[in-house]
């Protein structure tokens, strides 16, 4: 067929310059020629805000507790706050180790230099272990004549003393493992140390763990302080190698796209300027980083660098059909600069809608994206007349030919691709909607995980020493029942605690029970043995233990006779448990503890005036499992805002 008889067109031919399209409107054009103009002075301006920026940025911390991510309001962090108030503190940390003669003599004399070192860290209110149990029944059992007991056996050890037996399976589980071969060392912190997230304690604990005696092996740290402490660890690493790897992967594909230095060090410092000033206004606001804070950098990087692609492929485009290099950065300022900034402003209207969480860590996490959404921008306002503006090197003719070979062949296979949706619409509309359906499906059929623990590697060092912590002692999640007590102890309401203790030791979820239930009722139980001790008054009973433990014996009841006193229930149980049956189980002690707080036998036991609540389930074990469940129910709330 000849040129005469091909088919024509009828569709109006577009005559303008292949060069004058697309078109920027007047205003961004303007602007650009401005920012041209200004090029300099807006250098300068954005260097010294970095350079004033820079300290401010530097004295950002992280807030490391695990109380900063709850709401005041929530009742979680109301009864741990209670729960830290009336006790000076919560937290503690396990060291657990190994020592196959730790029921004999020196056993016991190892586990006192132990402690004592332990007890000698700055940030640690106090310890108890096998020798505190020891130096305790040397005071309400010591030896001599009145009582029979030769000086040389150690209290703990005596096997004909039903007092000293029945403390030491009282606290099997806790202190030492049933086969007298693993002792835990149980170091309760210092609250002031609590906003650092107790780093520093758990270094030092780290520190003395090298240093114990040869018969002391395979020492590990357990509890929520160090599982805590690890995790803010490996997240601001992995925040910081995330950073890293993802510049190092863009920054060549934006080498060899745009075949220009100026374009790499102009992503560097989009992305520089923009953290360093987010993290300065994040200072100045009062803003504390949290644990979702470390991709700051990551995200800063993705929206600096595709915008930087859209800024020099089309001043690349521009300089290709022949523009000078003015020229082009005016186009290229003016049709691109536009779509950045809604581009950006977008990004941080998605964060923003982050502010409807109830969690107060991603509520400052999309304040700081957003900031640093809009930095970029700036940046890039402030930054990218200078870079674009500045005279170009000549651009391999084998590079520039391999590139426009990969861009057609890019470009082609969008169009036979979009053409391939078009011509298919109702398949692929359908194949949409079905895979819709699926993932609501699968949605709903989600499993919260609870368990803190999978958020590392199996062969991690704390995984591993969770492992052996709960093979050979009761589990290693750490919880407490705190009860109101009357300002005068009476028998009768410790015996009230020991049937509540009782029916929390049957709770069954899924064949899983509590591991360990333990309170200074269970003590006092056993003191009653003593015919003397039996007919005084608890107050009196309980005088021995507060001697030879004090900061223990505070950390189970408020001292004294002081209104609003406070028993406290220590739990513990397993940590590697389903999701589900975790969540149950502290159901399950919550209804137990409520029913038995709430009868008339339980207000007798409080004289007139004193009316006690009912008792409140919290800890760190309870707090982390409700965390996962209430980050889950805050995605959807999110999403509409976004939306």
């Amino acid at each position: 067929m000849n040129q005469d008889s091909r088919p024509q067109d009828s569709r109006p031919r577009d005559n303008r310059p292949r060069d004058s399209r697309p078109r920027a409107n007047h205003l961004s054009t303007r602007v650009a020629l401005r920012l041209i103009a200004w090029r300099l002075p807006l250098a300068i301006i954005a260097s010294v805000i970095l350079i004033a920026a820079f300290p401010f940025s530097q004295r950002l911390q992280m807030d490391r507790t695990i109380d900063q991510m709850f709401a005041p309001n929530d009742p979680a962090i109301i009864a741990y706050d209670e729960l830290r108030d009336a006790f000076g503190g919560n937290a503690a940390i396990l060291l657990v180790y190994r020592d196959k003669d730790l029921m004999t003599t020196g056993g016991l004399q190892r586990a006192a230099e132990i402690s004592s070192r332990v007890a000698a860290i700055k940030g640690i209110r106090g310890v108890l272990s096998v020798a505190e149990l020891n130096a305790l029944l040397g005071v309400i059992r010591p030896a001599g004549l009145l009582t029979g007991f030769a000086g040389d056996i150690p209290p703990l050890l005596r096997k004909d003393d039903v007092v000293s037996r029945a403390f030491e399976r009282l606290f099997v589980g806790y202190t030492h493992s049933d086969s007298g071969e693993v002792a835990a060392v149980v170091a309760l912190l210092d609250p002031v140390d609590a906003q650092s997230g107790h780093r520093d304690v758990v270094d030092r604990l780290r520190s003395l763990m090298k240093t114990l005696p040869p018969q002391a092996s395979d020492a590990v740290l357990v509890g929520e302080p160090v599982l805590l402490s690890d995790g803010f660890e490996l997240i601001q690493r992995d925040g910081f190698r995330l950073a890293l790897w993802t510049i190092a992967i863009l920054s060549p594909l934006v080498l060899v796209l745009l075949q220009g230095i100026r374009w790499v060090a102009l992503q560097a410092l989009v992305i520089t300027w923009a953290v360093v000033v987010t993290r300065a206004i994040l200072f100045l606001s009062g803003v504390r980083l949290s644990i979702v804070s470390s991709i700051l950098t990551a995200i800063c990087a993705v929206i600096a660098v595709t915008s930087v692609i859209h800024l020099g492929t089309m001043w690349r485009n521009r300089s290709d059909r022949g523009d000078d290099t003015l020229v082009a950065t005016r186009r290229s300022l003016a049709l691109v600069m536009p779509g950045v900034f809604w581009a950006c402003v977008t990004d941080a209207a998605g964060f923003v809608s982050l502010v409807a969480s109830a969690i107060k860590p991603i509520r400052e996490f999309a304040i700081m994206m957003s900031v640093a959404s809009i930095a970029v921008w700036i940046a890039l306002m402030l930054w990218a007349p200078l870079f674009m503006a500045a005279p170009a090197a000549q651009r391999s003719i084998t590079t520039s030919a391999i590139v426009d070979r990969i861009e057609r062949l890019i470009q082609g296979s969008s169009v036979r691709l979009a053409d391939w949706l078009i011509r298919h619409r109702a398949n692929v509309i359908s194949i949409a909607f079905l895979l819709g359906v699926l993932s609501v499906l699968g949605i709903t059929r989600l499993r919260i995980e609870t368990s803190f623990l999978r958020n590392f590697r199996d062969d991690s060092e704390i995984a591993t020493a969770y492992r052996q912590v709960e093979q050979s002692l009761s589990g290693a999640g750490v919880w407490d029942v705190v009860l109101d007590a009357p300002s005068e102890l009476t028998n009768d309401y410790l015996q009230q605690v020991r049937d509540l203790e009782k029916r929390l030791r049957n709770i069954t979820v899924d064949g899983q029970r509590l591991t360990k239930v333990l309170s200074m009722a269970d003590a006092d139980r056993i003191v009653m043995a003593i015919p003397l001790m039996k007919i005084a008054p608890p107050s009196i009973r309980l005088t021995g233990m507060r001697v030879a433990i004090p900061t223990f014996s505070d950390a189970l009841l408020v001292p004294g006779d002081e209104a609003n006193r406070k028993l406290r229930i220590m739990l513990r149980s397993r940590e590697h448990l389903p999701a589900e049956t975790k969540i149950n189980l502290i159901a399950a002690v919550g209804r137990e503890v409520n029913a038995a707080t709430t009868t008339p036998q339980w207000a007798a036991c409080f004289a007139a005036g004193e009316a006690p609540q009912p008792g409140r389930v919290t800890g760190y074990y309870v707090m982390l499992a409700r965390l996962v469940s209430q980050m889950l129910g805050d995605q959807w709330r999110c999403l509409a805002w976004a939306a």
